[in-house]
């Protein structure tokens, strides 16, 4: 039998039970904002960039616009009560965004997605987005035929089709080199950015006198160069990726090739730029905004203290702010979602305004030319 002092310490033990049981049930019943609920819901939205390889700074710097977006809202509550929540995929440039998209899609149920960053990665994985009317907001891949025939993908990047007008304009007109080289990489960017520039250097009266291409892990340049330097062009054309144009910069130098070299926007990560090998390259850019305030707030979360940010942090962030002002209205259905994405309406980061054509495009943008001096990318030329 028990006595008083026993029958008390059991009461005392089942008290303390009773009140900690209670206490879970709180966590998972109560919301400390909205009252009761059965689970606390998220909206995921997915995220596919490369955080490994060639161009991991892109990746990173548009994630970390992204979570910024994202810590923003998050801190406001939410969208209706609901946080979001970010899943995050490496596509590593490479057709590997075909396993992203499809495990983000399939087995995480995201809402929507960001990304990609290159139309190497873009162009075999938003067919799957498309097929499961997934709303996909692409944030650099620039290759033209991208958008075409997407009813589920905005871009927030220029279209190929006018950076390569840009360069050969600015390379005839401005520059008058009438004989040129173009070496450009065997890929979605950089085939369809030749074709494109092609065409219009030749409308205007340039003469190609030797092209050939690279593909994307090339760094040998040596056979290449021997041919340019026997037809001794007044500029060379490089739409190609860091680590090509890295091999072009140690061959001309090997080869005694002095002209001038005109790159893409490929090349305008830390890789190549901070690498001091590219002193006094140009490269072709869309004109974006980075302010002074915005990159600071970047560098205020721990994870991104130390991050050279670029102008693919911003576009990260009205990447996901895009996304976020269309859930606001439209709510998680894909169709409706799809439909506010397309009617998108607003001042941005980097932009004066966004709005998008019948294909997904911006509507509007300008370029221009950077050049590399000093381990930063100055403007040189703008439209």
């Amino acid at each position: 039998m028990f006595n008083e002092r026993g029958i008390t310490k059991i009461w005392i033990i089942a008290l303390i039970i009773i009140v900690v049981i209670v206490g879970l049930l709180a966590i998972v019943l109560f919301n400390n904002n909205s009252g009761l609920f059965v689970a606390q819901n998220t909206i995921k939205i997915g995220v596919a960039v490369p955080l490994t390889g060639e161009v991991a700074s892109w990746g990173e710097n548009a994630l970390a616009g992204i979570q910024l977006a994202t810590n923003e809202i998050n801190s406001q509550g939410g969208i209706n009560g609901e946080k979001i929540e970010l899943i995050a995929e490496d596509t590593k440039c490479s057709s590997e965004s075909v396993t992203a998209y499809t495990k983000l899609i399939n087995t995480d149920n995201v809402a929507g997605i960001l990304g990609s960053i290159c139309s190497s990665e873009a162009e075999p994985a938003l067919p799957i987005a498309e097929k499961s009317h997934t709303p996909n907001v692409i944030i650099t891949a620039s290759a033209p035929n991208l958008t075409k025939d997407k009813n589920y993908a905005v871009r927030i990047y220029p279209s190929d089709s006018l950076q390569g007008k840009f360069a050969a304009d600015y390379i005839y007109n401005i520059l008058n080199k009438k004989q040129i080289a173009v070496i450009y990489i065997n890929l979605a960017w950089g085939t369809n950015i030749f074709k494109i520039f092609s065409e219009e250097y030749t409308k205007l009266g340039g003469k190609i006198i030797y092209v050939d291409n690279v593909n994307m892990d090339q760094t040998d340049i040596s056979q290449i160069m021997t041919k340019i330097k026997e037809v001794n062009p007044e500029l060379i054309y490089a739409p190609v990726y860091p680590k090509n144009i890295l091999g072009i910069y140690k061959a001309m130098k090997e080869f005694d090739i002095n002209v001038p070299i005109i790159a893409g926007d490929a090349i305008a990560g830390e890789e190549v730029i901070s690498s001091g090998l590219g002193e006094n390259t140009f490269f072709t850019l869309p004109t974006f905004n980075v302010p002074i305030d915005f990159k600071t707030k970047i560098n205020s979360m721990l994870q991104y203290k130390n991050l050279q940010i670029t102008f693919v942090a911003p576009l990260g962030y009205d990447a996901a702010t895009i996304m976020f002002n269309a859930i606001k209205k439209s709510g998680t259905n894909k169709e409706e979602l799809k439909n506010a994405l397309k009617n998108t309406n607003l001042s941005s980061i980097t932009y004066d305004s966004i709005q998008f054509d019948n294909q997904g495009d911006l509507t509007t943008a300008k370029f221009e030319i950077k050049q590399i001096k000093n381990k930063q990318a100055i403007t040189y030329y703008k439209e």
